[in-house]
């Protein structure tokens, strides 16, 4: 039998190759952004919320008894109050929940537990939808992390009208086993993973969300890394400011210690003039006092002078 060969308009990291035995021109994968119709996912129902209660009753029964995780649970509950106005922190713990409660974890659908039956006798399951169904496996294999994340993938632009059954079943089914797995791998990352790496698993995300995918807790675990990166880096930058701050006021206040140890040296020196100053003044009198003095004392110079000229020719002459 000829090997199947799926080809990629754009080769998009989260294109999927059909399994083999089936005709070459029976599938091309579309990238989901060719399609000029922008597709959200679907608004929340109030079967979602429906399930969405299901899926935490379930979740419950699964949770720590012991009272070191029950403290555990009453935290990541505080934590999980304390996010309410951070709608991204708030889909990383509730990711984390599902984790810790084992809700991630494959299950045989035919030993699944149905311990709650009696609560939900009465209860009707809702009908998976004609896209819906193609996850029925899957869903079965985790039911209780899709009652509380549950999908509703529409699949438009990914494949050819008139594709055969098998194949549609197979490339939708294996969406939803990515799905999870990206999960899996998101809570995985931290801030020394690579970068690369979390960027490929940004990029499949993406893709899924093209496609109808409910994935804003698989891209907010994926944002975590890069986030915290920049949080870090940012409170570098802000120490780093603060420090720089720090030792600019302190170099002010070094100044401020030598000038003002200066000032009063100075001060020091203008009381010792000061005082030079007063015991001249004393000394001397006042203004008409010292100008007396003074023409006292010239013509005291003025008559020495005098007698010293009258001896020296008087010396002169004994020659």
């Amino acid at each position: 039998m000829a090997r199947i060969k799926v080809v990629a308009r754009k080769s998009p990291s989260w294109a999927l190759t059909p399994r083999p035995h089936t005709p070459s021109s029976a599938i091309t994968i579309q990238d989901a952004s060719s399609n000029p119709q922008e597709l959200s996912t679907r608004p929340t129902t109030k079967n979602d919320v429906e399930r969405k209660n299901r899926g935490r009753k379930h979740a419950l029964q699964l949770s720590p008894t012991n009272e070191e995780d029950e403290e555990e649970t009453e935290t990541d509950e505080e934590e999980e109050e304390e996010d309410d106005d951070d709608p991204h922190a708030k889909l990383i713990n509730e990711l984390k929940l599902f984790q810790q409660w084992g809700l991630m974890n494959k299950q045989d659908p035919n030993k699944v537990s149905s311990s709650d039956d009696d609560d939900d006798e009465e209860e009707e399951e809702e009908a998976p939808t004609e896209t819906q169904r193609y996850g029925l496996e899957v869903t079965r294999r985790y039911p209780n992390l899709f009652l509380l994340i549950p999908q509703h993938p529409h699949y438009q632009g990914l494949l050819h009208d008139g594709v055969d059954e098998g194949i549609k079943k197979t490339v939708y089914q294996a969406l939803w086993c990515k799905l999870v797995d990206l999960m899996d791998k998101a809570l995985q990352t931290n801030c020394l993973s690579n970068p690369r790496e979390i960027k490929e698993m940004m990029e499949e995300a993406r893709g899924l969300e093209k496609l109808g995918f409910d994935v804003r807790h698989l891209m907010a675990r994926l944002e975590l890394p890069s986030r915290s990166i920049f949080d870090l880096s940012l409170a570098n930058d802000q120490l780093r400011l603060a420090k720089k701050r720090k030792r600019e006021v302190e170099e002010q206040l070094t100044e401020l210690d030598m000038l003002e140890a200066e000032a009063d040296k100075l001060k020091r020196m203008l009381l010792d003039v000061e005082a030079r100053v007063s015991q001249l003044k004393a000394r001397v009198g006042s203004n008409e006092e010292r100008a007396a003095l003074m023409k006292s004392l010239r013509k005291e110079v003025e008559d020495a002078e005098k007698i010293f000229r009258a001896k020296l020719d008087i010396f002169k002459s004994l020659d």
